[in-house]
């Protein structure tokens, strides 16, 4: 391939990496993979560190965090075991997360804002997690929690189109769980929280302690591990704990 040439490709790919269309960006890494030149991938990767923390720093901001880890991925970066920690958040072009299946070393990543995602079964591959954030109205269940057993904090905010959360049911280790207008969030009365007694349902956000232990328990019922276990009766813990019920079946 001679100069002109390579430096033609190089500047489709640059082009087709900073597109905020999840396709093109597809094809941008389509191309620089067929080219396979280190050289491309060093040039491509320019700026990009991963800090002492385990955290991916964008110091060019060419491309987002999502494009500079596919490059790592298909350039076979020493750096990809080095990331731990990775912010997604607002990369709103991103369909599904297939293209960090392979960084098995993270425990806490960002999805906050990631409006077009409908899809995130591969993070069932990243098994290491501790600490996942989500924001999309486009998830229809969340089966990939299923082999997330070390998380201890889940947000997950939108999920409009949820009809399940069975894969929470493995989540043993959990301490924290934010819901917040997901149908699967627990209504609970207090008027003292709403400083009204005629109107005192309320959501709590988030969700620990003895709290959690109560989703739990509606969720899965009284024999699961993390079921709140305060109480003989289920009618005398729901009266006692003032729980409405869950927002899908009040609202």
């Amino acid at each position: 391939m001679g100069n002109n040439e390579k430096k033609q490709n190089v500047n489709k790919i640059k082009e087709l990496l900073k597109s905020e269309d999840f396709d093109l960006v597809s094809n941008g890494l389509k191309l620089a993979r067929s080219l396979a030149l280190p050289s491309l991938y060093a040039e491509l990767l320019e700026g990009c560190i991963v800090n002492e923390k385990g955290q991916l720093i964008n110091e060019k901001l060419d491309f987002n965090n999502y494009v500079l880890c596919c490059l790592l991925i298909d350039s076979n970066s020493s750096d990809l075991n080095k990331i731990t920690k990775l912010d997604l958040s607002n990369c709103k072009f991103l369909k599904n997360v297939d293209g960090i299946s392979k960084l098995t070393n993270l425990t806490n990543l960002n999805l906050n804002y990631c409006t077009n995602l409908d899809n995130l079964d591969s993070l069932a591959k990243l098994t290491n997690l501790e600490t996942l954030h989500i924001y999309s109205d486009l998830i229809t269940n969340v089966d990939f929690l299923i082999n997330l057993t070390k998380l201890k904090q889940l947000s997950f905010h939108g999920g409009a189109n949820l009809v399940n959360m069975d894969g929470v049911a493995n989540l043993i280790k959990l301490e924290y769980l934010d819901l917040f207008e997901t149908p699967f969030n627990l209504i609970w009365l207090d008027a003292e929280e709403t400083g009204d007694v005629d109107d005192a349902e309320f959501e709590d956000w988030p969700l620990t302690g003895d709290r959690l232990s109560v989703w739990f328990l509606y969720m899965f019922g009284s024999k699961h591990k993390r079921s709140y276990k305060g109480g003989y009766n289920f009618d005398d813990i729901k009266k006692d704990l003032d729980v409405q019920g869950f927002r899908h079946e009040l609202y």
